[in-house]
Order: structure tokens, then C-alpha cells, then sequence
């Protein structure tokens, strides 16, 4: 290991047990394990493998450890524009709940309740998602955790509502 390297990983240890308590220690210390395998992978890594991702399909996605209110961790997200299948990479944006005594933020987007995704992961009957625009971003399709396989459930939002989803994002750019 270069000496360098070295010097920067000891600071970074260091900042880590100054700055943050046992849970997010151990949150950071599981990204660093899961990029750890992206890294080992990516060589190998075939994104054809993969089901083809269409517009307003969810997703699950791993987005790892992140600064400041940036999303992390494993989510829920919508794939937003076309694909190709041998891509390496995709466009997401993150899905939250919604919680109507907070209201929505200009950067969001209220879907309504999705049933068949409310079922599929657990949420109880009547829960309400969010689209979290301002956290648009690209992701390697590793960071996909499902569906992955024809054998994994794929669901879609519909045309209109990604539709809306489009049009507020061009809305949040040209603001």
C-alpha cells in the first residue's frame, strides 16, 4: 500500500470514531463491505445479464454511504428513461413515503398510494409514495438489488404517472 494511501485511510479511521456513533459507524462499515464486493465484481460484471429496465419500472437499489442529505442505503427507486440492456449504467430517482403532516418539499412529487408495491414490500394498505427528484441520479446497475432475474417481481408505476414525474422534473430543472 502506498504511503499515501495509507496516511489518508488512518485519517479517514480516525474522523470516523471522532465524528460518528456505534450506528452509523456500522451502517459505513457495512457500504465499505458492500463496495468492496462492487469493486471485486466489476470486472466481471455483465448489466445484458440483467431483466431490461423500462421507464417507471421500481426498483430496489443499494446507495450506499453518502454526504450530507444526499439518499443512501437501500431503497426504493424509478427508473426514468429508456435503457439498453448492455448499459452499464441507469437513471433513478428515489421513492420515499409520504407523511402528510409534513407535506411534500418543492423537489417532490406525491404518486398516491401504490398498492401492488405497498403489497410487495410490506408497506401496510394505504401508504402513500413520493418521488424525491432533487436526489435524481445515475447508479451502476450493480447497485441493483431487485429484480434482477425473469424470477423476480417487476412492477411499473404506469405512463401517467411517470408522465408526471417528467414533467415536474423538467419544472425542477428550469426553476
Amino acid at each position: 500500500m502506498s504511503s499515501s494511501l495509507k496516511t489518508t485511510a488512518d485519517k479517514l479511521c480516525n474522523k470516523i470514531l471522532e465524528k460518528f456513533d456505534a450506528k452509523v459507524i456500522d451502517i459505513f462499515d457495512s457500504w465499505l463491505e458492500t463496495w468492496t464486493t462492487y469493486l471485486d465484481q466489476e470486472a466481471e460484471f455483465i448489466a445484458a445479464d440483467l431483466v431490461q429496465y423500462n421507464p417507471g419500472d421500481i426498483i430496489s437499489v443499494c446507495l450506499g454511504f453518502n454526504v450530507g442529505s444526499e439518499q443512501g442505503g437501500n431503497r426504493p427507486a424509478i427508473v426514468i428513461g429508456k435503457n439498453s440492456r448492455s448499459n452499464k449504467t441507469i437513471l433513478v430517482v428515489p421513492l420515499g413515503s409520504f407523511d402528510k403532516t409534513k407535506g411534500l418539499k418543492k423537489s417532490e412529487v406525491l404518486l398516491g398510494e401504490l398498492a401492488e408495491f405497498n403489497q410487495e414490500t410490506g408497506h401496510t394498505k394505504g401508504t402513500e409514495s413520493k418521488v424525491l427528484l432533487g436526489q435524481i441520479r445515475t447508479i451502476s446497475k450493480q447497485r441493483i438489488i431487485k429484480p434482477k432475474t425473469r424470477y423476480h417481481t417487476k412492477l411499473n408505476i404506469g405512463a401517467e404517472k411517470l408522465k408526471l414525474i417528467e414533467d415536474e422534473l423538467i419544472k425542477l430543472i428550469k426553476s
